[in-house]
């Protein structure tokens, strides 16, 4: 998968159907949602509970965490190219909400094949 030539949407429907195979957060009840600049703002949100993963497009207004970043930086961080620590330190990751959270989904991430 070439995540660099995909739209946003694309990667989305990927992250989808990669949570519905695969269900590596068991044990986390989080909610995320990432604000992410392209050409104009676009808001996605990740929800675990109960053992499961559900994609939403645009934002909910409880999440535990809220991220924002450019587009770029968001395909960095999923191939692991990006960390999200030294993203947050530089500010190219800005992060609102439960940062042991936060910590949590990029484990998640990385365990997924982008």
């Amino acid at each position: 998968m070439d995540i660099e030539n995909m739209s946003l949407e694309q990667i989305w429907e990927q992250i989808s159907l990669k949570t519905e195979e695969t269900n590596l957060a068991e044990d986390l009840n989080a909610s995320y949602t990432f604000h992410i600049k392209s050409d104009e703002e676009k808001s996605y949100s990740l929800i675990f509970e109960n053992g499961k993963a559900e994609v939403k497009f645009g934002s909910i207004e409880d999440a535990n965490c809220y991220l924002s970043m450019n587009e770029l930086n968001f395909k960095r961080l999923l191939t692991g190219d990006l960390n999200a620590t030294s993203a947050f330190m530089t500010r190219r990751l800005k992060l609102k909400g439960n940062i042991g959270d936060a910590l949590k989904l990029e484990q998640i991430l990385k365990n997924y094949s982008f």
